[in-house]
């Protein structure tokens, strides 16, 4: 994601180089690019030149950006009619550490609750995943984009070692862990 909006920063400077006016629609695709890779803004990848360039293309594509993110926000991060399995896969990262195998999901929300609804399947989907493909360690974190955190679901097998990792004495299940919200 952060090479796309790298990539939508040096398309939109050839635009400026060579004296091409940006038609609205493809400023709007561009703007759209920057604010979901950076969380509008809240994401620690974000830098300066992704603020000065969303800017520039929220006002060619006349978009008010908040309003804007947030129903971006609403749209991708809706859980209705997704499967456990889809909302841990959506986007899922496998790493191999000495004799570790781990997998860590994330998924975006502006609404926690529907998750927590669906707390109890979502941790038996995970535990299912962690014991069927071999996981030491099998996690999801739903992060809140509003509240800038993520809570943390994750197998049991899995439990003494995020608890150390992020420091947390008592680790239960969709417990919040502030500032985190991009792994």
């Amino acid at each position: 994601a952060r090479k796309l909006e790298i990539e939508e920063e040096k398309i939109f400077q050839l635009y400026k180089e060579n004296g091409i006016l940006i038609p609205r629609n493809i400023a709007g695709i561009m703007l759209s690019a920057i604010i979901s890779d950076t969380l509008l803004f809240r994401s620690p990848t974000t830098t300066q030149t992704d603020i000065e360039t969303a800017k520039k293309l929220a006002k060619i594509s006349n978009t008010n950006m908040e309003e804007y993110a947030i129903e971006m926000f609403k749209a991708g991060s809706s859980i209705k009619g997704k499967s456990m399995e889809e909302l841990l896969f959506a986007d899922f990262k496998n790493f191999n550490e000495e004799d570790y195998k781990i997998g860590i999901g994330q998924i975006n929300t502006l609404n926690i609750e529907d998750i927590k609804a669906k707390e109890s399947e979502l941790i038996s989907t995970i535990e299912k995943e962690g014991t069927n493909n071999g996981y030491s360690i099998i996690a999801l974190f739903v992060t809140d984009i509003i509240n800038e955190g993520s809570y943390i679901y994750f197998s049991e097998k899995g439990k003494d070692i995020l608890a150390k990792a992020f420091n947390v004495e008592n680790l239960t299940q969709g417990y919040y862990l502030s500032g985190i919200i991009n792994l």
